[in-house]
């Protein structure tokens, strides 16, 4: 149960983190102290009874009092290991408050340890944009006006203050929830007005191997389905929408500028993923093969969007390898390419097992996640110098292949 929990909300808030603890000139050793805080920030929870966890109703005055030691049971856990010291202590105060409101300890203030009021603006607002099962996520503004009215009550006014500074996530959540338009063709494609001609079917089966042009389709004729109706399945998205409202979401997503050699790579590995996927959904008969196609085409989406929005900054960082990438974009964005795409993801109305498989796709971590397996696996397929399967088998081993049902070549 816990170990599930840090998986589905440990990477974002700690991504978050780091980049305030940047923006605040924290040192080395103390960003790596934050970091491991961060992730490890619930471990505590290991010694709370699974039922309580789990109770979908409200706590009584003792199952909350129980809740609430977990800080000092996590700080127990990490304070006998040397290099988590300054990690043991965010863990044991993430829940104090600037007004001496919080627990366990009711610290005020500059009591608090930074690394642990850093956090707790970091994970208020994770928290907040997150969509739950009772609740639906708030927009960036709306957030940030939260932790505005609660700047010198549960939180450090100076840490609100950096938050609100990080101008690049703002206008990446802006451009998200506005749905712009940002660039949707190769440069060689046709202008607007052709899609007015276009048939139909040749135009949905261009939004089939157009990511943003998918993406715009299904938020569309997800925006006001109810959850058990939403769909991930590109083609049922434009029936529900009909020609016109096919016309209309993907209007005016026509290439106008040249594009670089490496967009137009992204964009042809992006449709080789989503075949590669389908192909494996049908193998492994454990995941509709329509849905595979849509995640595996969409996987790379918040890539296309940091492209866009920062060109500069994204030619600079496009060179790395995946670990010193999320490490910069992180640093430059406050947010990585991978946790965009869950964003888009989610603003689609998609599963929510597709947008948390999308955040961590590189993260060989996942494994245990059929779906971020299965994406994992497609990539690798898409990557691949020559087309064919074995090369990315080979690299993972039976028992791993055993979770999508599949058998080493």
């Amino acid at each position: 149960m816990v170990a599930t929990e840090l998986r589905k909300t440990g990477i974002s808030v700690v991504r978050f983190s780091l980049r305030l603890g940047q923006e605040l000139n924290l040192p080395e050793d103390e960003l790596r102290s934050l970091e491991f805080g961060a992730l490890l920030h619930d471990i505590g929870k290991i010694g709370v009874p699974a039922a309580i966890l789990r109770k979908p109703s409200g706590l009584t005055d003792a199952e909350w009092k129980k809740m609430r030691e977990h800080p000092a049971h996590g700080q127990h856990i990490l304070s006998g290991i040397e290099f988590l010291t300054g990690a043991a202590r965010l863990v044991g105060q993430h829940h104090e408050r600037w007004d001496g409101s919080g627990y366990p300890l009711g610290l005020r203030g500059v009591e608090i340890d930074l690394n642990a009021r850093i956090f707790a603006v970091a994970d208020a607002y994770d928290a907040m944009t997150s969509p739950r099962p009772f609740r639906v996520a708030l927009d960036h503004d709306s957030a940030i006006a939260q932790l505005k009215m609660k700047s010198g009550q549960q939180f450090d006014p100076e840490i609100v203050d950096a938050f609100c500074g990080l101008t690049a996530l703002a206008e990446i959540r802006q451009t998200i929830a506005q749905v712009s338009c940002w660039d949707a063709r190769p440069a060689t494609t046709r202008t607007a007005r052709d899609d007015n001609r276009m048939p139909l079917g040749d135009l949905i089966n261009e939004i089939k191997l157009n990511p943003v042009m998918a993406a715009r389709a299904l938020r569309q004729a997800n925006l006001n389905a109810g959850v058990e109706t939403r769909t991930a399945d590109i083609e049922t998205a434009c029936a529900r929408l009909g020609e016109e409202g096919v016309r209309a979401a993907v209007a005016g997503q026509h290439g106008t500028r040249e594009r670089s050699a490496d967009v137009d790579g992204l964009w042809q590995r992006s449709v080789r993923c989503a075949d590669a996927a389908k192909r494996l959904a049908e193998r492994s008969h454990s995941f509709a093969p329509a849905e595979a196609y849509t995640l595996g085409l969409l996987h790379d989406i918040g890539d296309f969007l940091l492209r866009a929005l920062f060109p500069e900054e994204m030619e600079n960082i496009l060179w790395l390898n995946d670990a010193q990438r999320t490490d910069r974009e992180v640093a430059a964005f406050g947010v990585d390419h991978g946790q965009v795409g869950q964003w888009i993801f989610e603003s689609c109305g998609l599963p929510s097992h597709l947008a948390t498989a999308t955040q961590g796709h590189y993260d060989a971590a996942r494994f245990t996640d059929p779906t971020a397996l299965l994406l994992y696996l497609a990539d690798a397929i898409a990557r691949a110098p020559e087309p064919g399967e074995m090369a990315a088998h080979d690299a993972l081993d039976a028992d791993t292949l055993a979770v999508l049902h599949l058998t080493p070549q």
